[in-house]
């Protein structure tokens, strides 16, 4: 199916110049090429008046960035790509916003093909160094963050096709999986609950096993 066209996007420059990032709604305006054979699929029964009654929602920032030639990247590339990934762990705690640190990382990562064996790296740092089994990847540390901007880059496609039944299987479920003794609600059986969250993370592993061959690499 061809993409659909129903109007055109019109952002003023000016109010996004301030640096900061706006999120508001748009209106969508009437595009001259409605009806016509642009090569794109038309709705041939939505006139102009009804289009201009639409909006679309736009989050963004204007930002103006400095790309030097890449030559000039090579030595801040050598200490990001050090094995010990000293450098990148030390920015990552004192940044501000961990989770575009992160998505950088991993950019550079993947474009030196090397993001799998730092992947791994530091999930195993991270099992290595957790005493309580709990809260093993789930506080926000950069082995969760870096997987999880890893899985968004190159995974989401994968993601929905294969993991989007058992998803949607443990959101439709009324019957609860917490095993946190102190969260528990009156009334529930945590040995209960802990043996249908085997049965869910078994769903998860069991889809997972059988779509090997459909993985990214």
């Amino acid at each position: 199916m061809k993409d659909v066209e129903l109007g055109t996007l019109d952002l003023p420059k000016a109010l996004l110049e301030s640096g900061e990032v706006k999120d508001q709604w748009w209106p969508l305006l009437p595009s001259n090429s409605l009806g016509s054979n642009s090569g794109f699929l038309m709705f041939t029964d939505v006139d102009e008046d009804s289009v201009s009654k639409m909006a679309v929602r736009v989050k963004g920032e204007f930002k103006s960035e400095l790309v030097l030639p890449l030559m000039d990247y090579r030595d801040m590339a050598k200490v990001l790509l050090n094995e010990d990934l000293v450098a990148i762990r030390i920015l990552f705690d004192i940044s501000d916003d961990r989770d575009r640190v992160t998505q950088l990382f991993v950019r550079v990562w993947y474009a030196m093909h090397c993001a799998l064996n730092n992947l791994r790296k530091l999930v195993t740092t991270e099992i290595d160094s957790t005493d309580d089994p709990l809260i093993i990847f789930r506080q926000n540390s950069l082995a969760t963050k870096a997987t999880e901007q890893y899985m968004r880059s190159v995974c989401t496609e994968y993601v929905q096709q294969v993991l989007a039944g058992p998803i949607k299987q443990v959101l439709t479920s009324k019957y609860s999986c917490e095993i946190d003794d102190t969260r528990i609600a009156e009334g529930e059986d945590i040995q209960r609950n802990a043996k249908r969250l085997v049965g869910h993370v078994k769903t998860f592993l069991d889809a997972i096993v059988a779509s090997v061959d459909q993985s990214p690499k």
